[in-house]
Protein backbone atom coordinates (compact mmCIF):
# COMPACT_ATOMS: atom_id res chain seq x y z
CA UNK A 1 0.00 0.00 0.00
CA UNK A 2 1.33 3.24 -0.96
CA UNK A 3 2.36 6.02 2.10
CA UNK A 4 -0.36 8.48 1.01
CA UNK A 5 -2.78 5.76 0.91
CA UNK A 6 -1.94 4.56 4.59
CA UNK A 7 -2.46 8.27 5.23
CA UNK A 8 -5.53 8.94 3.59
CA UNK A 9 -6.94 5.62 5.71
CA UNK A 10 -5.33 7.12 9.06
CA UNK A 11 -7.85 10.32 8.69
CA UNK A 12 -10.67 8.02 7.08
CA UNK A 13 -10.09 6.67 10.52
CA UNK A 14 -10.08 9.38 12.39
CA UNK A 15 -12.86 11.12 11.29
CA UNK A 16 -15.19 7.98 12.03
CA UNK A 17 -13.94 8.04 15.41
CA UNK A 18 -14.70 11.50 15.30
CA UNK A 19 -18.58 10.92 14.59
CA UNK A 20 -18.79 8.31 17.06
CA UNK A 21 -18.17 10.89 19.80
CA UNK A 22 -20.84 13.02 18.74
CA UNK A 23 -24.39 13.00 19.87
CA UNK A 24 -26.71 13.67 17.70
CA UNK A 25 -29.98 11.92 16.09
CA UNK A 26 -32.02 12.35 13.05
CA UNK A 27 -29.58 14.52 10.57
CA UNK A 28 -28.59 13.14 7.28
CA UNK A 29 -24.99 11.29 6.81
CA UNK A 30 -24.27 14.98 5.06
CA UNK A 31 -25.33 16.99 7.90
CA UNK A 32 -22.98 14.67 10.64
CA UNK A 33 -20.32 14.93 7.89
CA UNK A 34 -20.48 19.36 8.30
CA UNK A 35 -21.20 18.54 12.12
CA UNK A 36 -17.94 16.88 12.57
CA UNK A 37 -15.74 19.14 10.41
CA UNK A 38 -16.91 22.13 13.00
CA UNK A 39 -15.80 20.08 15.17
CA UNK A 40 -12.90 19.29 13.72
CA UNK A 41 -11.89 22.96 13.42
CA UNK A 42 -12.98 23.52 17.09
CA UNK A 43 -10.27 20.87 18.19
CA UNK A 44 -7.74 22.35 16.26
CA UNK A 45 -7.91 26.13 16.82
CA UNK A 46 -7.01 24.45 20.26
CA UNK A 47 -3.92 23.55 19.14
CA UNK A 48 -1.93 26.54 17.06
CA UNK A 49 0.60 25.01 16.00
CA UNK A 50 2.17 25.02 12.09
CA UNK A 51 4.65 22.63 10.45
CA UNK A 52 7.55 24.71 8.81
CA UNK A 53 6.66 24.20 4.99
CA UNK A 54 3.65 26.92 5.65
CA UNK A 55 6.24 29.36 6.23
CA UNK A 56 9.18 28.65 4.34
CA UNK A 57 8.74 28.27 0.79
CA UNK A 58 8.06 30.99 -2.07
CA UNK A 59 4.48 30.55 -1.85
CA UNK A 60 4.21 29.98 1.69
CA UNK A 61 1.27 31.62 3.78
CA UNK A 62 2.38 34.34 6.11
CA UNK A 63 1.30 32.58 10.28
CA UNK A 64 1.56 34.30 13.05
CA UNK A 65 0.88 33.39 16.74
CA UNK A 66 -2.86 33.01 16.33
CA UNK A 67 -2.91 30.37 13.07
CA UNK A 68 -3.72 26.86 13.43
CA UNK A 69 -3.91 24.24 10.94
CA UNK A 70 -5.68 20.89 9.79
CA UNK A 71 -6.41 18.88 7.00
CA UNK A 72 -10.02 17.25 5.46
CA UNK A 73 -10.67 14.63 2.98
CA UNK A 74 -13.69 15.54 1.57
CA UNK A 75 -15.77 13.76 -1.45
CA UNK A 76 -17.89 15.67 -4.19
CA UNK A 77 -20.29 14.76 -6.86
CA UNK A 78 -18.62 16.60 -9.91
CA UNK A 79 -19.71 17.28 -13.30
CA UNK A 80 -16.30 16.12 -14.79
CA UNK A 81 -17.50 16.14 -18.93
CA UNK A 82 -15.27 19.01 -20.02
CA UNK A 83 -11.87 17.70 -17.96
CA UNK A 84 -11.97 13.95 -19.16
CA UNK A 85 -12.78 11.40 -22.07
CA UNK A 86 -15.18 8.62 -22.22
CA UNK A 87 -16.72 9.87 -19.02
CA UNK A 88 -20.01 9.60 -17.41
CA UNK A 89 -21.31 12.88 -16.58
CA UNK A 90 -21.33 13.09 -12.96
CA UNK A 91 -18.58 11.47 -11.04
CA UNK A 92 -17.60 11.27 -7.66
CA UNK A 93 -14.10 13.06 -6.71
CA UNK A 94 -12.40 12.95 -3.81
CA UNK A 95 -9.84 15.18 -2.11
CA UNK A 96 -7.37 16.55 0.36
CA UNK A 97 -6.46 19.92 1.32
CA UNK A 98 -4.59 21.75 3.97
CA UNK A 99 -6.15 24.48 5.78
CA UNK A 100 -4.45 27.22 7.87
CA UNK A 101 -6.89 29.36 9.56
CA UNK A 102 -5.51 32.69 11.11
CA UNK A 103 -7.23 35.82 13.47
CA UNK A 104 -6.04 38.99 14.23
CA UNK A 105 -6.99 42.35 15.67
CA UNK A 106 -8.62 39.58 18.42
CA UNK A 107 -10.14 37.79 16.63
CA UNK A 108 -12.06 40.24 14.32
CA UNK A 109 -10.33 39.22 11.20
CA UNK A 110 -10.01 35.91 9.50
CA UNK A 111 -7.92 34.43 6.74
CA UNK A 112 -8.54 30.82 5.61
CA UNK A 113 -5.87 29.32 3.22
CA UNK A 114 -6.60 26.37 1.48
CA UNK A 115 -3.11 24.06 -0.27
CA UNK A 116 -3.52 21.30 -2.61
CA UNK A 117 -2.27 17.88 -1.71
CA UNK A 118 -3.98 14.57 -3.40
CA UNK A 119 -7.88 13.92 -5.23
CA UNK A 120 -8.73 11.01 -6.80
CA UNK A 121 -11.77 10.00 -9.14
CA UNK A 122 -14.16 7.65 -9.18
CA UNK A 123 -13.55 4.25 -12.22
CA UNK A 124 -17.59 3.57 -11.66
CA UNK A 125 -18.15 7.18 -14.05
CA UNK A 126 -15.89 5.71 -16.93
CA UNK A 127 -17.42 4.41 -19.68
CA UNK A 128 -15.05 3.08 -22.17
CA UNK A 129 -11.71 3.65 -23.74
CA UNK A 130 -9.75 5.53 -24.30
CA UNK A 131 -10.49 7.25 -21.44
CA UNK A 132 -7.96 10.05 -20.42
CA UNK A 133 -7.99 13.13 -17.31
CA UNK A 134 -7.07 16.70 -18.19
CA UNK A 135 -5.52 16.37 -14.56
CA UNK A 136 -5.37 20.40 -14.21
CA UNK A 137 -9.06 20.59 -15.22
CA UNK A 138 -10.13 18.31 -12.33
CA UNK A 139 -7.95 19.73 -9.83
CA UNK A 140 -9.44 22.92 -10.51
CA UNK A 141 -12.87 21.78 -10.60
CA UNK A 142 -12.58 19.98 -7.57
CA UNK A 143 -10.74 22.59 -5.22
CA UNK A 144 -12.27 25.51 -6.09
CA UNK A 145 -15.69 23.14 -5.42
CA UNK A 146 -13.47 22.08 -1.88
CA UNK A 147 -13.18 25.58 -1.21
CA UNK A 148 -16.98 26.57 -1.79
CA UNK A 149 -17.95 23.53 0.77
CA UNK A 150 -15.79 24.47 3.32
CA UNK A 151 -15.78 28.61 3.83
CA UNK A 152 -19.62 28.06 5.13
CA UNK A 153 -18.89 26.01 7.56
CA UNK A 154 -15.87 27.96 8.80
CA UNK A 155 -17.75 30.98 8.74
CA UNK A 156 -20.50 29.62 11.28
CA UNK A 157 -17.65 28.24 13.81
CA UNK A 158 -16.62 32.01 13.46
CA UNK A 159 -19.94 32.98 14.50
CA UNK A 160 -21.43 36.65 14.56
CA UNK A 161 -17.93 38.58 13.26
CA UNK A 162 -18.89 36.83 9.64
CA UNK A 163 -21.91 39.09 9.16
CA UNK A 164 -21.73 41.60 6.24
CA UNK A 165 -22.21 44.38 8.79
CA UNK A 166 -18.73 43.86 10.08
CA UNK A 167 -17.94 44.61 6.01
CA UNK A 168 -17.84 42.50 2.88
CA UNK A 169 -14.50 41.08 3.10
CA UNK A 170 -15.29 39.86 7.07
CA UNK A 171 -13.48 36.53 6.00
CA UNK A 172 -11.18 36.09 3.14
CA UNK A 173 -10.24 32.93 1.75
CA UNK A 174 -6.91 31.78 -0.49
CA UNK A 175 -6.54 29.06 -2.57
CA UNK A 176 -2.68 28.51 -3.10
CA UNK A 177 -2.83 26.63 -6.12
CA UNK A 178 0.96 24.83 -6.98
CA UNK A 179 1.97 25.49 -10.51
CA UNK A 180 5.80 23.64 -10.84
CA UNK A 181 4.15 20.29 -9.97
CA UNK A 182 3.04 17.17 -11.80
CA UNK A 183 0.25 14.65 -11.21
CA UNK A 184 1.70 11.14 -10.48
CA UNK A 185 -1.38 8.81 -10.77
CA UNK A 186 -1.93 5.39 -9.61
CA UNK A 187 -5.00 3.42 -9.12
CA UNK A 188 -5.96 2.20 -5.82
CA UNK A 189 -8.91 0.10 -5.91
CA UNK A 190 -12.14 1.57 -7.64
CA UNK A 191 -10.52 5.24 -7.63
CA UNK A 192 -7.64 6.69 -9.95
CA UNK A 193 -5.44 8.98 -7.32
CA UNK A 194 -3.20 11.84 -8.17
CA UNK A 195 -0.65 13.34 -5.85
CA UNK A 196 0.80 16.63 -6.68
CA UNK A 197 4.21 16.45 -6.72
CA UNK A 198 7.18 19.37 -7.18
CA UNK A 199 9.24 18.93 -10.05
CA UNK A 200 11.25 21.22 -11.94
CA UNK A 201 13.96 23.53 -9.70
CA UNK A 202 11.90 26.61 -9.16
CA UNK A 203 8.41 27.23 -7.22
CA UNK A 204 5.38 29.12 -8.35
CA UNK A 205 1.99 29.44 -7.34
CA UNK A 206 -1.19 31.00 -8.31
CA UNK A 207 -3.67 32.76 -5.24
CA UNK A 208 -6.65 32.72 -5.67
CA UNK A 209 -8.22 35.59 -3.64
CA UNK A 210 -12.09 35.55 -1.97
CA UNK A 211 -14.18 37.63 0.60
CA UNK A 212 -16.84 36.02 2.35
CA UNK A 213 -19.62 37.20 4.39
CA UNK A 214 -23.18 36.15 6.14
CA UNK A 215 -25.96 38.87 4.99
CA UNK A 216 -28.62 40.07 7.14
CA UNK A 217 -30.90 36.93 5.69
CA UNK A 218 -28.00 34.19 7.09
CA UNK A 219 -26.86 33.82 2.75
CA UNK A 220 -23.45 33.85 1.91
CA UNK A 221 -22.16 37.19 -0.21
CA UNK A 222 -18.80 36.33 -2.16
CA UNK A 223 -16.79 38.98 -3.65
CA UNK A 224 -14.11 38.26 -5.92
CA UNK A 225 -10.64 39.36 -4.91
CA UNK A 226 -9.14 38.46 -8.27
CA UNK A 227 -5.94 35.60 -8.79
CA UNK A 228 -2.29 36.81 -8.27
CA UNK A 229 0.89 34.71 -9.78
CA UNK A 230 3.77 34.81 -7.47
CA UNK A 231 7.15 33.04 -8.99
CA UNK A 232 7.79 31.32 -12.12
CA UNK A 233 8.56 28.13 -13.04
CA UNK A 234 11.68 26.27 -14.79
CA UNK A 235 11.84 23.34 -16.38
CA UNK A 236 12.77 19.64 -15.85
CA UNK A 237 11.75 15.99 -15.34
CA UNK A 238 9.09 14.50 -14.60
CA UNK A 239 8.88 12.90 -11.06
CA UNK A 240 7.16 9.27 -11.84
CA UNK A 241 5.51 7.60 -14.52
CA UNK A 242 1.80 7.73 -14.48
CA UNK A 243 -0.67 5.29 -14.55
CA UNK A 244 -2.96 7.29 -16.83
CA UNK A 245 -2.01 9.05 -20.45
CA UNK A 246 -3.10 12.66 -20.66
CA UNK A 247 -4.28 14.31 -23.47
CA UNK A 248 -1.12 16.59 -23.47
CA UNK A 249 1.64 14.66 -22.58
CA UNK A 250 4.70 16.64 -22.18
CA UNK A 251 8.56 15.51 -21.10
CA UNK A 252 9.80 17.94 -18.89
CA UNK A 253 7.78 19.94 -16.05
CA UNK A 254 5.23 22.34 -17.72
CA UNK A 255 3.92 25.05 -15.92
CA UNK A 256 -0.15 25.30 -15.08
CA UNK A 257 -1.94 28.01 -16.29
CA UNK A 258 -2.55 31.03 -13.85
CA UNK A 259 -5.37 33.67 -15.32
CA UNK A 260 -3.91 36.79 -13.54
CA UNK A 261 -6.91 38.74 -12.36
CA UNK A 262 -6.91 42.15 -10.72
CA UNK A 263 -10.10 43.52 -9.19
CA UNK A 264 -10.37 47.50 -9.38
CA UNK A 265 -10.13 49.00 -6.22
Amino acid sequence: MKPFTVFLFSVFYIFILSCSNLEVENISSSDSEQLNIIKKIQDASSNLLLVESFEDSLCGINVGPNCFQFSQTITLELDLTECSTNISGLCDVSGTMEVVICQDNFGQNLEVNFSEYVFSHARDCITGNPHTDDWDCIADKFYSSYVNYMMPLILDWWGEKSNCGNGYNAAISNYFKNMCVFPCSYEEGDFIFYEIIQCGQSTACCVKKQYWCKDQNGEIQITSGGNVQIGLCSEGPIPCNNYIDFPFKNPDCFPRNCIEETIPQ
